[in-house]
């Protein structure tokens, strides 16, 4: 099996997979998401930010149907209006993406997404992914505040006790 497509999310993923299914190749995606693990039920679909961590789902196919999935894959993606961009082309905001999404989530767990968000800004900005300023700007006073009230948390259970 090898991979030829990364979705960003199960929606995506799921599409893809039925997709290749109608043109007769077989196809697997493994199950990536924390949130299914939570619930094996469609209400997961509201958690496929998660994804962020993983890297998205990656689709497999034999090697024999490579290039024909490929081909596939390129057709629907046209079709439904998502463009692919591969991470080193320019233009790809792979990295900011994921930085927007853990400044979302780093209210849940500061310690985590802070530090890989982070990271991933670190990363965009050094491929130089162009700047969405307005997803920018709130997802730094996201991140500022969600530092802020983990340091005061930090502060009052060390040396409040």
């Amino acid at each position: 099996m090898i991979t030829v497509f990364k979705a960003s999310s199960i929606i995506e993923k799921e599409a893809i997979l039925n997709e290749l299914a109608q043109n007769d190749i077989a196809a697997f995606s493994g199950e990536r998401s924390i949130s299914r693990k939570m619930a094996n039920t469609t209400v997961d679909l509201a958690f496929d930010g998660v994804s962020v961590l993983f890297d998205g789902f990656a689709i497999q196919v034999e090697e024999k149907d490579r290039e024909a999935a490929e081909k596939i894959i390129k057709g629907f993606l046209a079709r439904s209006e998502i463009s692919v961009v591969s991470p080193a082309e320019p233009g790809s905001s792979r990295h900011l993406r994921k930085f927007y999404y853990c400044a979302m989530f780093s209210l849940t767990i500061p310690a985590l997404f802070n530090f890989y968000g982070l990271y991933q800004l670190y990363l965009g900005l050094r491929n130089g992914e162009p700047i969405r300023w307005p997803f920018f700007m709130f997802s730094l006073l996201v991140m500022a505040g969600s530092s802020v009230l983990w340091i005061f948390m930090g502060w009052s259970y060390l040396f409040n006790q």
